[in-house]
Order: structure tokens, then C-alpha cells, then sequence
């Protein structure tokens, strides 16, 4: 399918696209088809079957409208042609303005493509400049659909497509199941592809209520998965959170980092204990790693995670830098922690990525070559 996709991106840069649209309404239809089977035959509104065209990096799929991009293909494969013809550019001018004739049409992407120019310039400067031409073209109209997405949805679909949009929330969709731990059965890729669409979550019939006691209103409010996620008595925090603290672990070991998982009698003044304590012997300078999830939609900072992405993630590491704060260890050294928190819908903190990019630098493989792709993928 990605291949058949590939190749119909290429094919279409050449052709007009008035005469490419019925067969791009029909492959679009033919995408939408095969996606929504493969997530469970979910009925999508118009708003997700949208954000599913949008790349990963912008919350979606990568489904890619062929209807959306042929104009800007086409454009694209006009002005390559054209560059070394200064003088007949005028005449690409004309055409420009005939594909983009529904720009006077406010709310369509040819007008909001016009809206984010800088008023000294015009749609034949930006064609005129034809490095990668189609790719700044899509970039802009994608952005702008996200931005719409957000702005005309409740506070917790704003908050959900741009928790999206962050670091690491859509590396599941780009990782090579090379392993059976990289694998995701199809159960739990429809729940993920469920939450990430904002559809109904699909429960299992003989979940009926949760460990806690309290019924779950399957086709009504618990339809988003929330409840379980985030109720301590039933369990899901914990899991995650667990979950989580066993990868961390598996991480550093495939690193032949000594390590520690819940040391006790770390302090004397407190119960706390971080999750994990990574030892350096020849520096003595010894990391404590706080593993941590935080949701978007939790009542008290919903408002905030909707306004400003990354809220949730910021405010659970300010917590856990806080929760730590006067601890001391023996000598009255204060310990050296690092929050590694993410957010539900995958979004990783900023503390999270850095740790992490500070252990790929200094990996080495059994070459002695450095490769953070390859470290990322462990």
C-alpha cells in the first residue's frame, strides 16, 4: 500500500489536475476504506478522516489526500520545468492563478495559503522558488489544517491534537516491528489508533465497570478511555507506569549501564525513592530517574493543554523536580534527578528527550560506531 502510494505521488506531478481529480476522489476513497478497516471499521467523522491525512509529525496518519497535494505537485513540476526559463514565467503566472481561482473563497486552503504569505509577497514569488517547492506547499496547508482542527474543538480534542504534535507521540507509527517487543497485536493498535483519533474506544464486552467500583458508560463517557487510564484503584496508572520503568530499565542495560530499579533507604527524611538509579563508580555522580505520565484532559490543567502544548508534560516534571527538592544525601549533596515523563497520548517530555539524547551520544555499538537511530530503536 505505501509502495502503490509512492508511486501514485510521482505519477501525479505531471498531470493537470483537473484531469487527475476523479481518479484522485477515487483512490482518496479507496485510502479511507482500507484505513478505516484497518482500525476496526470505525465510522470517522470528517474532522478525523482529516487529521488521519495529515502527517505523523502533525498528529495524523500520513494518509495522504491525493486530491489535496495533485494541485501542488502539479505546480511543483511546472516550475522545475520552467526555473531555467525566467522569460516564460509570466505565462506560469496565468495558470498559477487559474489552479488557485478558489483563493477568493474564504475558509479554503488556497485562501488561508494566501493569508500566510508576508505582504510583500505573492503566490508567483513562492513559486518562483522552486526548492522543494512541493514539500514547503503541503507543509503550509497541513499546518493550517491542524491549526483549524484545534481551533474549532472542544478544550479536550485541542488538547489532544496538540499533545500529539510533540516529540516521540508518533514514533509507534514509525517503528519497524523487527522484534516481537516492537510488535503491536491488532487489538492494541486499533485502541491506539482509537485514542489518537479521538474515536470511541472499543471495550472489551466483559468490561463492564471499573476495579474501583464504578460502571463505565461504555457509549458515553468513559467512550474516550479516560477513566481507566488515570484511576489509581483500578490499576492503570500503576501498570503504565510500570510498564514504562521495565523499558527505561531494558534501555540501560542494553547499554551495560549499572543500575538500580526502586532502591530503598535512598533518604532518611522521606519515603521518596526514585525509580530507578543509574550508577557511574569511576564519577561517583549517580542519576535518579523519576518515571511519570501525566494527561492533558486532567481537570487541572485541561485549560492549559489545550492553550500551550506540552503543559501537561512541563507541570509533572516541575512536580517531581519539586517532590525532590530539599532531599539530601550523605555529605548534604543534593541528588542529581531527571523527571522522565510523557504524556498519555505520547507526547515525551522535554527532560525525557534530553536524557535521552545524552545516553545515544555516548553509545557506541560492537563497531564502536555511534548510531542514534539504531539506539533509539532499542
Amino acid at each position: 500500500m505505501y509502495a502503490d502510494r509512492q508511486t501514485d505521488r510521482q505519477t501525479d506531478r505531471g498531470v493537470c489536475p483537473g484531469s487527475l481529480q476523479p481518479a484522485a476522489i477515487l483512490h482518496d476513497q479507496v485510502t479511507k476504506k482500507c484505513f478505516t478497516a484497518l482500525i476496526g471499521n470505525a465510522e470517522l467523522t470528517p474532522k478525523q478522516w482529516e487529521q488521519a491525512t495529515l502527517p505523523i509529525s502533525f498528529g495524523g496518519f500520513g494518509m495522504s489526500s491525493l486530491e489535496g497535494i495533485s494541485r501542488f505537485a502539479f505546480l511543483s513540476s511546472w516550475s522545475h520545468s520552467l526555473k531555467n526559463l525566467p522569460k516564460r514565467f509570466l505565462s506560469l503566472e496565468s495558470h498559477v492563478n487559474t489552479i488557485f481561482s478558489s483563493c477568493k473563497e474564504k475558509g479554503s486552503i488556497s485562501y488561508q495559503l494566501h493569508q500566510s504569505l508576508d505582504e510583500d509577497q505573492d503566490l508567483s514569488e513562492v513559486v518562483s522558488n522552486t526548492k522543494k517547492l512541493q514539500h514547503r506547499l503541503t507543509n503550509t496547508s497541513d499546518q493550517l489544517a491542524i491549526n483549524r482542527l484545534s481551533d474549532n474543538s472542544s478544550q479536550k480534542d485541542s488538547a489532544r491534537l496538540k499533545s500529539l504534535q510533540g516529540k516521540g507521540a508518533g514514533a509507534w507509527l514509525n517503528t519497524i516491528p523487527s522484534t516481537e517487543k516492537l510488535a503491536l497485536s491488532h487489538n492494541k493498535f486499533i485502541l491506539a489508533a482509537s485514542m489518537r483519533l479521538g474515536i470511541p474506544v472499543q471495550y472489551p464486552e466483559w468490561i463492564t465497570k471499573c476495579d474501583c467500583g464504578r460502571p463505565l458508560e461504555i457509549n458515553g463517557s468513559d467512550a474516550d478511555g479516560f477513566h481507566l487510564l488515570t484511576c489509581k484503584t483500578g490499576g492503570g496508572p500503576v501498570w503504565t507506569h510500570d510498564s514504562m520503568m521495565s523499558v527505561w530499565s531494558e534501555c540501560l542495560s542494553s547499554l551495560h549501564l549499572p543500575h538500580k530499579c526502586e532502591p530503598r533507604d535512598r533518604y532518611t527524611s522521606s519515603n521518596n525513592r526514585p525509580d530507578i538509579l543509574v550508577l557511574d563508580s569511576e564519577t561517583g555522580s549517580n542519576i535518579e530517574l523519576d518515571v511519570a505520565l501525566a494527561h492533558p484532559w486532567a481537570s487541572d490543567i485541561l485549560a492549559r493543554a489545550a492553550a500551550t502544548a506540552g503543559s501537561a508534560a512541563l507541570r509533572r516534571e516541575e512536580l517531581k523536580l519539586n517532590k525532590y527538592k530539599k532531599e539530601r544525601l550523605p555529605g548534604g549533596y543534593s541528588p542529581a534527578v531527571v523527571p522522565l515523563v510523557f504524556e498519555h497520548f505520547g507526547r515525551w517530555g522535554e527532560r525525557a528527550m534530553d536524557y535521552l539524547k545524552s545516553l545515544s551520544t555516548g553509545w557506541r555499538d560492537e563497531n564502536g560506531r555511534t548510531n542514534v537511530a539504531e539506539f533509539k530503536t532499542l
